[in-house]
């Protein structure tokens, strides 16, 4: 199929001393931007991390993986930070800009197996580059005998998200169900018309969520209508990629650092002309170790009492530029003309993120 064993060495280009840190203490929870149908199982990748897990129709955990030893952290990071490629019963996973494509497969009993691929397959079927609200259209669907069909929504209210699921007879009775606030579907697939699983994302548009947490669902069709169940936690902190903290890898990040305040401080400047008041801008964190925080702080003469905060996170999990509020095209300053700060009711409130 054109990859390697799937009992792949572990390359000591990517273990040599001084590459990396220790892996990171912070415990960390699988959180998928992508789900597939392979064969009778669904197959789900970590919107970051180099971790796959494979799980039954009827929602329970069968396997867990990850290719952290055998491809290198990446040294950049872009978005879309990741594609998919499907080809038979084989996905194939790439981080972007250059990762390495990593090939993985799933057996008849769940268990999943991986390898480094030594080329992308350029004739799959199905190639899926993740989105950052709203899921692309079902990945190879499969909606049985019986004429069903599963249609998954997310609505975006200026800056709140909603998400449902439908399933349509074919007679055209439809069945709902309404996942809670904040919701959006960043990615699903279907099993027949029986059982579609949704990567949900937790979180609304404002504010920006760089590390969002997004869960697991399954829904399946009953006789006495839809129900859903959630993947409890995965902790997959022991699987992650270790974060390059070489000498070399911090004094880039430190000039990275640099470069971006110009950003900063044109949001400073934006806002003082949208009539702002006592308006601060504040770093903190460790800017070597990719962890630098940036708080814009400010007043508006019309909402008295309160203090707006606009903080951005210029550097992704992985210590590269990514994931930033100048990499997202976000502006406080649109958002301001939006109406943003009067969405939100202080009711006592002295300090609002926005």
């Amino acid at each position: 199929m054109g990859y390697s064993s799937f009992a792949h060495p572990v390359s000591r280009r990517h273990l040599a001393s001084g590459e990396s840190s220790a892996v990171a203490s912070e415990r960390r929870l699988f959180s998928p931007r992508f789900v597939t149908a392979l064969g009778p199982h669904f197959v789900a990748v970590d919107r970051v991390q180099p971790v796959v897990v494979s799980i039954s129709a009827d929602g329970q955990l069968l396997d867990t993986r990850s290719w952290s030893r055998e491809v290198a952290v990446p040294e950049a990071s872009t978005w879309p930070n990741q594609k998919f490629a499907i080809d038979g019963r084989t996905l194939f996973a790439q981080s972007l800009p250059t990762g390495e494509t990593v090939a993985v497969e799933v057996g008849a009993d769940g268990r999943l197996e991986h390898g480094v691929a030594d080329r992308w397959p350029a004739e799959a079927s199905v190639v899926v580059r993740p989105r950052m609200w709203s899921a692309p259209p079902i990945v190879s669907p499969d909606h049985g005998d019986d004429g069903r069909t599963w249609s998954v929504r997310s609505k975006l209210d200026q800056f709140s998200w909603s998400a449902d699921v439908t399933l349509t007879g074919k007679g055209g009775e439809i069945e709902a169900l309404n996942i809670p606030e904040p919701a959006s579907v960043v990615s699903y697939s279907s099993i027949g018309a029986e059982t579609v699983a949704l990567c949900v994302q937790r979180a609304n548009k404002r504010p920006w969520p760089f590390s969002p947490d997004i869960e697991m669902w399954l829904i399946s069709a009953q006789p006495e209508g839809l129900s859903s169940h959630v993947l409890p936690d995965i902790d997959i902190t022991g699987l992650c990629w270790e974060k390059d903290m070489s000498p070399e890898r911090k004094i880039k990040r430190q000039v990275e650092f640099s470069n971006y305040l110009s950003y900063s401080t044109g949001q400073y400047q934006g806002v003082r002309e949208c009539g702002a008041d006592n308006i601060e801008l504040a770093v903190s964190g460790d800017v070597s170790a990719g962890e630098p925080v940036i708080d814009l702080r400010f007043t508006l003469d019309d909402i008295p009492g309160v203090t707006f905060v606009r903080t951005d996170r210029p550097f992704d999990e992985l210590g590269n530029v990514a994931g930033g509020l100048r990499d997202m095209n976000v502006s406080l300053v649109e958002d301001l003309r939006a109406g943003l700060a009067r969405r939100f009711r202080p009711e006592g409130q002295e300090t609002i993120a926005l």
